[in-house]
Parts: C-alpha cells; sequence; structure tokens
C-alpha cells in the first residue's frame, strides 16, 4: 500500500489527467474480496482528487462495477464478457451464474437481444456466442445506468439491491462482509 500510496503521490505531483490501477484482479474476480480493492480506490482517490478520472484495469464484472464506480473508479475496461461465456457463466447486475436456477425460478429477467429472441435462457446458456453477448450487453447496461443516476442516494440504493439479491444467491461469497467492513475503515 505504501508504494501504491507512494506512485499516486509522485503521479499526481508531475500533474497527470488520468490514472489508471491495475493488479486488483486477483482480489475482485470470483470471490469480490473488497476490502483490498477498497484500501487501493479510495486512497487513490483521496491522493488524487476528484478531478482525475481513474480507470480500473480488468473490471468487467456488472455485479462489481457499481462498488467500484462508489470507491472512486470512473472507467472500467475487460474482456470478462468473453471469459466468463468461455466458462459457461451468465452475467448479471448481481452476479455470474452458472446455472439458470435464479432465472428458472423468475427472480431475475435479462432484456438483453440474446435473451429476448432465445426461446428459452437455457439456449443462451448452451450457446457460447449468445454468452458472450449477453454478458457484453450486461456490462454496457450497468456501466449506462450508473452513468444515469442522478444522485448518491440513488447509487446507495443501487447496491442495497445488488448486496440484497447476491446475498441469497451466492450465500458463501465475500461481498456483502467485505464491502461492510472496508465502509466501516476510514480512508
Amino acid at each position: 500500500m505504501d508504494l501504491r500510496k507512494r506512485s499516486v503521490e509522485d503521479l499526481a505531483q508531475a500533474g497527470i489527467e488520468y490514472l489508471a490501477i491495475g493488479s486488483l484482479v486477483p482480489f475482485f474476480n470470483k470471490n469480490h474480496e473488497m476490502g483490498f480493492v477498497s484500501s487501493v480506490l479510495k486512497g487513490a482517490r483521496k491522493t488524487i482528487g476528484s478531478s482525475v478520472p481513474i480507470h480500473v484495469y480488468g473490471a468487467g464484472d456488472p455485479c462489481e462495477l457499481p462498488f467500484l464506480y462508489k470507491l472512486g473508479a470512473d472507467i472500467f475496461d475487460s474482456s470478462s464478457y468473453a471469459h466468463f461465456a468461455k466458462g459457461g457463466w451468465y452475467m448479471t447486475p448481481y452476479g455470474a451464474l452458472h446455472d439458470a436456477g435464479p432465472l428458472d425460478a423468475g427472480e431475475f429477467r435479462c432484456e438483453c437481444p440474446s435473451c429476448t429472441e432465445a426461446a428459452e435462457v437455457h439456449e443462451v446458456f448452451a450457446d457460447e456466442e449468445l454468452l458472450t453477448r449477453h454478458n457484453l450487453w450486461t456490462i454496457c447496461t450497468t456501466v449506462e445506468a450508473l452513468r444515469s443516476l442522478e444522485n448518491e442516494r440513488a447509487l446507495d440504493e443501487m447496491l442495497a439491491r445488488i448486496l440484497e439479491v447476491h446475498k441469497v444467491w451466492f450465500p458463501t461469497s465475500e461481498l456483502p462482509k467485505t464491502w461492510t467492513e472496508s465502509q466501516s475503515v476510514e480512508s
């Protein structure tokens, strides 16, 4: 953390207009461990100020993007949509599903072209190309939703909804616990 802080301070002194942060994927990929990620992003935002955009390399899980946004990240990039599809993972705003259980139960309905054109969601799970398109659409609509939020309260409500559904779908996930802990720790 000291090296990261010193690097951001040096970059701020150099007058950078854009900050990219990497090496966070292992922390937020699949198990949603937000403690370290939160410390890094809060620290960078505090050091660099509010006017410099922060880019998080490899951030592409639609479940996590709103949390990263709340922590001060502005720009994301990822090929997760394709990697997840290759592994049979169906992205949702609440976490990536490996089976259609919550969809079959009516707990989530996707409006993307892949899902609306398929007779059944199982067709999307079974077709890597459809799944890739679905995942990319889900990421893009998540980013659009973040960009259209009108205030901090709307973002907090979005995060609360994600946590509520995520806890039910993924009871062993670290996201709810580590997010709550990271918010109680001052940077």
